[in-house]
């Protein structure tokens, strides 16, 4: 065989364009020809390093093809599952096409299950074999359960190689010359790793438009050497690397040709790429990742190849969706936006193995499993959660580790040896995600995990496998409690308090003060309910008469430890006075008056103010109607200065651009001189600033627009205390300014204040009585501000309005997903239906207009103003367009409702966890319950109608908005459609 490595390459591009190749066989007649000395492999032998030549390749595959020809007389699908060196695979595959026939390239390291499967699916007879062990088993399973498939011997290298083949490879017709484009050529299979595999066919042509593919990159690699030690040659990525180098002229260099082949490791890929001296290498991550670091990754799928450029005239080979009514392909992969870098992305992970907790957060596994397989005692693992209230995650010990999981005591050793590992990896994943040592699983010796092709876990038959286990430590955890943790000596506040330091730093993994809010340190739901299960767990141990006790939103009402310890101790102690239950309309009443007491005097020397352009210091720009506010305050003429007011510590100018861009604003204006990004901390002494910044603020603000907010329904009032806070600092500054008319002060409230309002609608634009707000710490929080604003007003003379904000619905690219309204309407793709509702909505206002009025009421003199749409609509002028043109019919709210839970599935199982993934609606069935019991003079799903009457007066903008029409309502549609949201794919 030939060593020479310098022979010219002539490319076969002009030969394909112009028809003369049609097809991958005819590509390597051609080159057996034209680039005949050119090698295609090579090797080192030990000894020395050997090229194969295309042409003796060629002779190679007509041998392969005369022998197939033999065997099987008429055109078939024929599968090939062999485990046998790379050279003699890719011949054989090549000279199974060459004899006309097409080809199932099958993964040896599939289960007989999957093999049968996937054998039926296509219908394929015939099997090429070797003859290992792993794939004689396989055939024989086979033979049993499918029957007439028929079994041939897969050709070594000796037999195709050897200038003395046997005759049989020389006893066939002669070849076929013409191959149809349309016909199938290749079948490959997905990894599943979620279910059985997926056979995906490819046919001629689409294989030669892949193969051209390194024509329209731009870099030229004719003549490289591509190490392919580490790629299997049935996968995607193993077909496109022999294919490209056809068309490019790469020198494909692999292990020698033995039998038995070569097992790839770090050690020998690494070796063998230095003895070929390849000067790139395709490979699966695991044989480089150790000894190299700077990688170029490429992302691709077997139904698509590498994503590259767009052919806008040829048709896509795999359609799944539409999009704009176009055909398309969801590649159900999850992408990551570059935070500044408007249009990069990085590959995040597969929507398939996205978990969605029963709370609607979702948590991607796979980062987390990387980092927990680091650990040397670990062999694979496979994190679980769907449906439920948190994350688990089922480990396989490596060999020298694994145990009995029933062995109690075992299993808590091995848990420790892991936890740091773990928590590493818990540092990385969102707190919603993070696992507790209660919720690992380790695997039994005799229920191992089987593999999918990429070597993973296949996730599916993991679960199910281990579903009686996953279901006992959910029920476990659910009763649980940090139970190591000893409960007070003695039940007094000195013991009970230290007792609760000890839970809460468990829980939050650091120490926090006494009197700070657990939530504004990190706590999450999912926390709060294990302090409540281990201070559940102590109080029983004394007295389970008290533990029944014990509210299930304790650590919500009661959330500092201090607070904490007043409650626990009025628990165990059976005195109500003490405990920590919802606020009464008195304790709103008294907290308002705390934050508006003791009001700062103002100077002593004041000045008027010169005449000028109007300077805002406006908070929280980063969220989406503040970023919308901040650009129409920067296109403002009588705006000469604009200071955004973010939090320190988020990257608030680089967030600033980004949300500029996704909302579809004019990033250009945040270039403008009269834009000051100001980070700091609201709730801090002199807000965090430098003195000289905070002097320059004081000496030139006109107007507040106080805008940021926590928005979170499950806090108590008690955890919005750093709001209040920041909301008092800022009534100081403008109380401090030299100016004998302070800043005018505008506050963005809710209409969540009406949550139990009595007045009659529509609600006029006046201070409301204290127990409308009552119910949940964010409306009451809303509230209590109204209220400190009203009084600072009476005290001091603050010029302060009250903004209270309808439904904002939409921005200039879009609707809020994640909405109430838009998952309804998403909800028609499974219920079949909409909701015919009497009444009108009045609430519904566009994001970027109300924005606008929002900026031009900055100097109304009214206290209270009610920003929501002028001209209330009927429910049905806006859901009947939707309805049509997604072509459902409307129904009774009732009816909608109960084909709503038809389609929820059973609780926990697999069909309700992917209906809630498809479905948004169903995360929200407790809200759209409410929606059934809606009162007279209210919107549909309960909001109560309020009158605009002053706000019109305070913003044209509003005075003058139109009423919402059916052409802005098709709009919605068709914003939801580009996305991709209403498509029942899409999750």
């Amino acid at each position: 065989m030939s060593s020479s490595t310098t022979a010219e390459f002539l490319s076969p591009r002009s030969a394909v364009e112009s028809g003369e190749v049609k097809s991958v066989p005819e590509l390597f007649e051609w080159h057996s020809c034209k680039n005949a000395t050119h090698p295609f492999f090579r090797y080192h032998d030990g000894c020395n390093l050997i090229d194969i030549n295309y042409e003796q390749l060629g002779h190679a595959i007509r041998r392969v093809a005369r022998y197939i020809m033999s065997q099987v007389k008429s055109p078939s699908l024929i599968a090939l599952a062999a485990n046998t060196d790379t050279i003699t695979y890719v011949t054989t595959t090549l000279g199974v096409l060459r004899a006309g026939h097409s080809l199932f390239l099958i993964s040896g390291r599939n289960g007989p299950a999957a093999v049968v499967d996937m054998l039926s699916r296509t219908g394929c007879r015939h099997m090429l074999v070797s003859p290992d062990s792993t794939i004689q088993s396989l055939s024989k399973v086979v033979i049993d359960q499918v029957g007439d498939v028929s079994l041939h011997a897969m050709p070594s290298f000796s037999d195709i190689f050897s200038p003395d083949a046997p005759k049989a490879f020389e006893s066939a017709e002669d070849l076929p010359h013409n191959f149809e484009e349309g016909e199938l050529a290749v079948i490959l299979h997905s990894s599943g790793s979620t279910a059985h595999p997926k056979p995906i066919p490819w046919t001629h042509k689409r294989h030669m438009k892949l193969t051209a593919a390194p024509w329209y990159g731009d870099v030229n690699l004719t003549q490289s050497l591509l190490s392919v030690h580490g790629i299997p040659m049935f996968h995607g990525v193993g077909v496109m690397m022999w294919s490209f180098a056809a068309s490019a002229g790469w020198t494909l260099t692999t292990f020698p040709p033995n039998a038995p082949p070569v097992i790839p490791t770090v050690e020998n890929v690494f070796e063998a790429i230095l003895k070929t001296s390849s000067q790139f290498v395709t490979t699966a991550p695991a044989f480089i990742e150790n000894p190299f670091h700077d990688f170029n990754s490429i992302i691709s799928s077997t139904e698509l190849g590498p994503i590259a450029k767009v052919y806008p005239n040829t048709p896509l080979p795999v359609v799944n969706t539409k999009i704009n009514e176009r055909d398309a392909y969801a590649s159900n992969d999850l992408l990551e936006p570059h935070p500044t870098r408007v249009g990069w992305w990085r590959y995040y992970g597969r929507v398939d193995d996205q978990i969605i907790l029963s709370n609607g957060e979702k948590t991607n596994p796979g980062p987390i499993e990387n980092i927990i397989r680091e650990d040397r005692h670990v062999q694979n693992c496979v994190v679980f959660g769907q449906g439920r209230f948190q994350n688990g995650v089922l480990i396989q010990p490596k060999e020298d580790y694994k145990f009995d999981p029933q062995d109690v005591t075992a299993l808590a050793h091995f848990r420790n040896m892991i936890w740091s590992t773990v928590e590493r990896a818990n540092d990385f994943a969102p707190q919603h995600s993070r696992i507790f040592k209660e919720m690992i699983i380790v695997t039994s010796p005799s229920k191992q995990f089987t593999y999918g092709i990429k070597g993973l876990p296949r996730r599916v038959p993991a679960l199910n496998d281990y579903r009686n286990e996953i279901d006992a430590i959910y029920a476990a955890v659910a009763e649980s409690a940090q139970s190591d943790i000893p409960g007070p000596i003695a039940w007094d506040t000195p013991d009970v308090q230290v007792f609760l330091r000890v839970v809460v730093e468990r829980v939050l993994r650091k120490p926090i003060a006494d009197e700070a809010d657990l939530f504004r340190n990190g706590c999450d739901s999912l926390q709060a309910t294990w302090i409540r299960n281990t201070i559940l767990h102590a109080v029983r141990e004394r007295s389970p008469v008290a533990a029944r006790r014990i509210p299930a939103n304790i650590v919500f009402q009661a959330p500092t430890i201090e607070a904490l310890t007043t409650a626990v101790l009025a628990v165990v102690h059976n005195s109500s006075s003490a405990s920590p239950g919802g606020n009464t309309p008195q304790d709103l009443v008294r907290i308002a008056e705390e934050y508006a007491s003791n009001l700062p005097a103002r100077p002593a020397v004041l000045r008027e103010r010169e005449f000028g352009a109007d300077v805002v210091l406006i908070t929280g720009t980063t969220g989406g109607f503040g970023c919308d506010v901040l650009e129409h305050l920067l296109r403002d003429d009588s705006v000469g200065k604009v200071y955004a007011f973010n939090r320190r510590g988020t990257q608030a100018l680089e967030r600033q651009h980004a949300r500029f861009r996704e909302r579809g604003l004019d990033e250009s204006l945040l270039s403008s001189t009269k834009f000051v990004m100001v980070e700091g901390a609201l709730d801090a002494e002199n807000f965090g600033l430098e003195s000289a910044l905070l002097d320059e603020i004081r000496a030139s603000i006109t107007h507040i627009l106080h805008n940021a907010w926590t928005v979170s329904f499950v806090l108590s009032l008690r955890s919005f205390e750093t709001d209040l806070r920041g909301t008092r600092n800022l009534i100081d500054l403008a109380l401090s300014s030299p100016y004998s008319e302070p800043p005018r002060f505008l506050f963005i409230s809710s209409i969540g204040v009406f949550a139990r309002c009595s007045l009659p609608p529509p609600i006029p634009e006046v201070l409301l009585d204290p127990s409308s707000a009552i119910g949940a710490g964010y409306p009451e929080s809303k509230w209590v501000v109204e209220q400190v604003l009203h009084r600072a007003s009476e005290r001091s003379g603050l010029p302060a309005v009250v903004v209270r904000l309808g439904q904002v619905i939409g921005n200039k690219v879009g609707w809020n997903e994640r909405e109430w309204f838009p998952a309804l309407v998403k909800s028609a793709l499974f219920t079949r239906c909409l909701p015919d509702v009497d009444g009108t909505v009045s609430s519904f206002i566009p994001g970027y207009t109300a924005a606008r009025a929002f900026a031009e009421m900055r100097n109304s003199s009214e206290p209270i103003l009610h920003l929501v749409h002028p001209h209330a609509v009927p429910w049905r002028s806006i859901i009947t367009p939707i309805a049509a043109e997604l072509g459902v019919p409307l129904v009774t709210y009732n009816e909608w409702l109960a084909a709503l839970v038809r389609t929820a599935g059973a609780e926990g199982s697999s069909q309700a966890v992917e209906a809630m993934q498809k479905n948004p609606a169903l995360r929200l069935l407790d809200f759209f319950r409410e929606g059934k019991h809606v009162k007279e003079g209210h919107e549909p799903l309960g909001l109560p109608h309020l009158s605009p009457e002053k706000a019109k007066s305070a913003s044209e903008t509003l005075a003058t908005m139109p009423a919402i029409s059916e052409a802005e309502v098709k709009a919605w549609v068709a914003a939801w459609r580009s996305v991709g949201f209403l498509d029942v794919a899409s999750k």
